[in-house]
């Protein structure tokens, strides 16, 4: 099984919602950002919900992919630097237990004017640059 993972950085929401009405259709979305909402919005007071609980429901998006058999997902960054890419390449490794070569890990930029060094472009295997979406 080849399990193909887009990863998205953009700095504005409804960037983010057009690309994906353009975008391949995927199996799966994992958004640090929906998530951050969704828990927001359940929480009475609406606190933000500190990052180790946004990780715990990430994790379980994938885990939820891995168990439905879904080999396409998008992936929403937060934060692109290569301890990041490093963690979230071995997460998906690990949780579909396969090995780094049966993992195709991309990224899409999209209209941002901060652009990653190339020790975090070399983390993937191929980049793409949205200006407009």
């Amino acid at each position: 099984m080849k399990l193909i993972i887009d990863c998205v950085w953009y700095s504005n929401r409804r960037d983010f919602v057009k690309f994906l009405k353009t975008a391949d259709l995927y199996e799966s979305v994992i958004d640090y950002a929906a998530i951050n909402l969704k828990l927001s919005k359940s929480d009475p007071e609406g606190t933000q919900p500190p990052d180790t609980i946004i990780g715990l429901h990430l994790v379980k998006g994938i885990q939820d992919a891995k168990n439905n058999n879904k080999s396409k997902l998008l992936y929403v960054i937060k934060n692109l630097n290569v301890e990041t890419i490093e963690t979230v390449s071995d997460m998906f490794c690990s949780i579909y237990e396969i090995e780094e070569e049966q993992l195709s890990i991309s990224l899409f930029i999209i209209n941002r004017d901060d652009y990653p060094g190339k020790s975090v472009l070399s983390k993937f295997d191929s980049v793409k640059f949205i200006e407009k979406v």
